[in-house]
Parts: C-alpha cells; structure tokens; sequence
C-alpha cells in the first residue's frame, strides 16, 4: 500500500473519533450532508456510529499485520490517518512503530522515521532457528556465523564456536551503528499473535 496523500485532518476529525492512549479510532454520527438522503444516513449511523473504524490486513507470505480504514473508496494505512488526525500535517514517508506491533497505534508508540531507521528497529524473523537474529549455524566451519545487513550491504562479522559470543559481535555492531537496542530480540508481535490463533 502507497503513502498516498491522506484527507484533510479537519475532514478527518469530523468522521472519526480517536484516543491516543489505545490507538482506537471510532466512526462518528454522520449528518445526512454526507449521503445522498436521510434516510441512507441513518442506515449509515445505525450500523457504524461509535463503531471501531477500519479492519485488520494481513500478509500471508510473512504474516506481518497492519490496519487500514477505507475513506472516500480509498484504503489508508490506519497510522498515517493518526498522524494526520493528530498533526494536522501530512504524514512522514515511514512511521515507525517502537513496540514493532503496526497494529499498535497508540499515539506513544509511533515515531517519524526513515527507511533506514525503520528497517534498524524490526523484529525476530520467523525463520529465525539459532534464536539469535544475525547468528547462524554455518555447516561447512561447524561454528556459528555472526552477520549483520547496514545500509543495502550484509557485514560478515565472524565464526564463533559459542553462540554467546557470536551474539555479542552482532549486538556490538548493531550498538556502533545506531540501531534500536529492542532490534532483532523476538519475533513480531504478529507472529505470536498467530501462533495462539489470534
């Protein structure tokens, strides 16, 4: 999904309510200014006024969860609507989410970012089998390969017969080059939601 331009705030806050410490956004009652007649507005407000906006988006190649609210026929990333919602200016190319939970919008939990600075806060990926981001078994030197992607390019940091240790090169290196001390330390929120069938 682009991060196209979003609706004015001030449209924004006539249609939604939102409360920054859990992140809900609710629809509000409508006038019928909005529709085409009286009656479809009250068909509208009867279904969706007071109700959570939006719905849960999922991919399932990765299993990474995001939300996402329909306006005008067009879907939107739910935490570019906070921030705009919030701001009252157009959102940054990349929000970041600290917790690495994209369906936390909590208005605490998101930070203007980067690319760059985003990609330096993920989470575990699933494919993870060392439990250790950056830390693989290596066949061929029977020892554990550290290894650590910066900028587009993956920094070979060593072969380690402890696994500590090869954790520690790729945590020292992460730490020199600015990235979130929470980088890579479990799988995403997403995941454990998934594997208790949430």
């Amino acid at each position: 999904m682009t991060s196209k331009e979003t609706p004015q705030a001030e449209i924004l806050r006539q249609l939604l309510d939102y409360e920054p410490a859990t992140g809900l956004l609710t629809w509000k009652p409508r006038s019928a200014g909005w529709f085409a007649s009286k009656s479809a507005a009250k068909r509208w407000n009867s279904v969706y006024s007071g109700k959570r906006a939006g719905t849960f988006q999922k991919s399932y190649k990765t299993g990474y969860r995001w939300r996402s609210i329909t306006l005008f026929d067009k879907p939107y990333l739910e935490h570019r609507i906070v921030w705009k919602w919030m701001t009252g200016s157009e959102p940054p190319q990349q929000i970041d989410h600290l917790d690495r939970d994209a369906t936390n919008n909590a208005w605490l939990n998101l930070k203007e970012s980067s690319l760059l600075k985003n990609s330096h806060n993920q989470s575990m990926p699933k494919r993870n089998s060392s439990g250790v981001t950056g830390v693989t078994w290596h066949k061929q030197h029977q020892t554990w390969m550290a290894r650590c992607g910066f900028e587009g390019k993956m920094h070979h940091l060593g072969y380690y017969d402890d696994i500590d240790d090869a954790a520690d090169a790729v945590l020292m290196f992460r730490i020199k080059m600015g990235f979130n001390p929470e980088h890579g330390m479990g799988i995403a929120p997403y995941h454990n939601r998934a594997l208790h069938g949430v």
